[in-house]
């Protein structure tokens, strides 16, 4: 079975050697040949594939590299997660004090209110005191007045 699955399939050492012969050969048939390299070529003259390296990466070794990568996306992942949380957590932080400000602000503009409020009151307290001592100056010109007039009525 293995025979006729690999029927007029050929194995060569190097891609240029093989085209070259194929050049001087136009009547050799084949499904496919294949390098080295892993470079295939099939019988319309499509060449796929190959590795700059040689074939000297095998089963093993790709398996190796396989299990490396899942344990570097394994860390990755970790560490997304770590710092998803610590974004959460900020965010949470972050809420907590925009809601802090947003009270105190609030109060700021209470305060405010009031302070404004207490200088007005400040204002009119104090025109109504000047209005006061103003009357007051009157009423002692009046009762001197008067009582300059009483001492020179009994006089």
């Amino acid at each position: 079975m293995l025979d006729n699955l690999l029927l007029d399939c050929y194995f060569c050492s190097n891609l240029e050697k093989f085209l070259a012969y194929w050049e001087e050969h136009p009547q050799f048939n084949f499904l496919l040949v294949a390098t080295i390299k892993g470079e295939l070529v099939d019988r319309r003259g499509l060449i796929y594939g190959g590795h700059g390296g040689g074939q000297s990466e095998s089963y093993l070794l790709r398996e190796a590299e396989i299990k490396k990568l899942n344990g570097d996306q394994s860390k990755v992942t970790d560490n997304y997660k770590i710092l998803q949380n610590a974004v959460m957590t900020l965010q949470r932080a972050l809420d907590e004090n925009e809601k802090t400000i947003e009270e105190k602000r609030r109060l700021l503009m209470e305060v405010a209110q009031e302070v404004s409020t207490l200088k007005a009151q400040k204002k009119g307290t104090e025109e109504s005191i000047s209005e006061n001592e103003e009357r007051t100056a009157q009423v002692d010109n009046e009762v001197q007045s008067l009582e300059n007039e009483r001492e020179e009525s009994l006089n």
